[in-house]
């Protein structure tokens, strides 16, 4: 079955607007569940434990790993970030950082 480009240009069309309308009451609802917590006095900032790791370039597209040890991470209890913080499930999952030299 061929399309023509009009046709699949409408359907990526509606398909984004669906994902859209579809994502934009749960930021919405997050960013409020924030501010709200945040104005009741409840703590939405925790730390997370982060391995930062060096990266060393070397000849022959090789890298040197040199461990730097562990660094405390500021991170916001939510499900998107806020305030210029990352959450704190996406810091977790990314308990490693490596600085590129």
């Amino acid at each position: 079955m061929r399309y023509s480009s009009f046709t699949m240009k409408r359907l990526v069309l509606r398909v984004g607007i669906g994902v859209a309308l579809a994502l934009g009451p749960v930021g919405a609802v997050d960013l409020a569940t924030f501010y709200a917590r945040k104005a009741m006095g409840r703590n939405v900032y925790d730390t997370v434990a982060v391995d930062v790791v060096d990266v060393i370039p070397q000849k022959g597209n090789k890298a040197e790993y040199v461990p730097q040890g562990v660094q405390n991470v500021s991170c916001v209890r939510s499900l998107l970030p806020h305030e210029n913080q990352h959450p704190c499930w996406y810091v977790r999952r990314n308990a490693v950082q490596e600085v590129k030299y």
